[in-house]
């Protein structure tokens, strides 16, 4: 026989049976607490997908501008902003941004009953990840023009400054130009890289044009801000296809230009037209710029839109004063 203290009672069986397992109370505490953890940490993961985002969106609109320098060396002049045709500035960039397929088709030139359009609708028809900001919704990567293509671009060129801007001290007021005359679409400023010259005509700019330097002038800028949109604003923002330039009137001129804008309003300001659209993200406070020497800045929406312009401005306009770095 077992000594009687070596045998477990059935209340000893009972209680240890008992205390393997949670309680309610214990359970909704471990419960409250998890839940407090993670809402601890959900804005910080947030916080981190946009930092990511933004990182990889600095990424892409740097090999644009990269793309856009090893063309200008290769031809010694700036892609201009229209072939002339209505395809626009990155169109030439296509080998430089790794879409040999594309620049092939290109090369290829429109088949048999088809026109120059046709051929750029058909290229607008697949869409380029590198012209995408990642925190865009999946509506703004489309373009919401008829027959102008299926995938746009979040990064445009830029046709410089229009209106006017006044210096920091007050002192001065500077105008810049404009083309003559004036597209109901908003205006299309002409001295910026992008920009066509006083006869309507786009031709690629030459380095030594850019007066004010390379490291003060911007080349291309984000808008990529538009699922929250609403009312006349939402209509009247639109986006063509990457492929397509400048859209032409009676008169030969210009009257809208998809894939190059003129700076008239400040960041995220939900302002303009189609030639003059503020420039926007969904990166909280800013946008994308690139300045034509290859440096990617993350623009403060609080910069005042008079610095704003005379970074977007390559012909010295603001000389002999420069306004305020940002």
């Amino acid at each position: 026989m077992f000594p009687s203290n070596c045998v477990d009672s059935p209340n000893t069986n009972a209680k240890r049976n008992r205390n393997n397992g949670f309680t309610l109370v214990e359970m909704l505490v471990v419960v409250a607490i998890i839940g407090i953890l993670v809402g601890l940490l959900f804005p910080a993961l947030q916080a981190v997908r946009q930092a990511a985002r933004k990182t990889y969106c600095s990424a892409n609109i740097r090999q644009v501008i990269l793309a856009t320098l090893t063309y200008e060396t290769a031809q010694m002049v700036f892609p201009p902003g229209d072939d002339g045709q209505g395809a626009g500035c990155i169109v030439p960039l296509l080998s430089y941004l790794k879409q040999e397929y594309l620049y092939e088709l290109h090369g290829q030139g429109a088949q048999s009953g088809d026109t120059y359009r046709d051929l750029l609708l058909e290229m607008s028809e697949l869409e380029i990840e590198t012209l995408i900001c990642p925190a865009s919704y999946p509506s703004e990567n489309k373009s919401n023009m008829n027959d102008l293509g299926d995938f746009t671009t979040h990064y445009y060129g830029i046709m410089g400054p229009a209106g006017s801007a006044t210096a920091s001290d007050g002192s001065h007021e500077y105008d810049y130009a404009e083309l003559s005359p004036a597209s109901p679409d908003g205006p299309i400023a002409l001295q910026g890289l992008f920009s066509p010259g006083q006869n309507g005509k786009f031709v690629g700019r030459r380095i030594q044009e850019i007066k004010d330097g390379t490291s003060y002038s911007f080349g291309f800028g984000e808008i990529s801000g538009f699922e929250n949109l609403k009312g006349e604003l939402e209509q009247r923002i639109k986006r063509g296809g990457w492929a397509f330039g400048a859209e032409y009137g009676s008169n030969g001129f210009p009257l809208r230009v998809l894939s190059s804008k003129s700076v008239s309003f400040g960041i995220n300001t939900d302002e303009g037209q189609i030639n003059d659209i503020s420039f926007s993200s969904n990166h909280p406070g800013g946008a994308q710029f690139s300045l034509v020497d290859g440096a990617i800045r993350f623009v403060d929406q609080n910069i005042s839109v008079d610095i704003l312009k005379t970074f977007c401005s390559i012909d010295e306009v603001e000389k002999p004063e420069k306004l305020d770095n940002f």
